[in-house]
């Protein structure tokens, strides 16, 4: 049978990743608005970067977030900022 302690264990170590999964989303992000010269994110875009798929070979990921700044710049056009 699993114990209370081993499930408390378990659940810190996720929320300190889960923790350290938000702040490195935060810095993702604001590097990508700095890169696309923005202020904020486009409303329709605000959590786009999360279909970010970094698996496969570098120029599949290089790809892919080409076509995510794309997507990002076209709705700042599109919203005036």
């Amino acid at each position: 049978m699993v114990t209370k302690k081993a499930l408390l264990e378990l659940g810190n170590r996720y929320l300190w990743i889960n923790s350290r999964a938000r702040k490195l989303q935060k810095e993702f992000e604001k590097l990508l608005l700095e890169h696309c010269g923005l202020d904020r994110m486009p409303g329709d875009c605000s959590d786009v970067y999360v279909d970010l798929d970094c698996s496969g070979a570098d120029s599949m990921k290089e790809k892919h977030l080409d076509m995510i700044i794309t997507q990002i710049q076209g709705a700042a056009e599109r919203e005036g900022l």
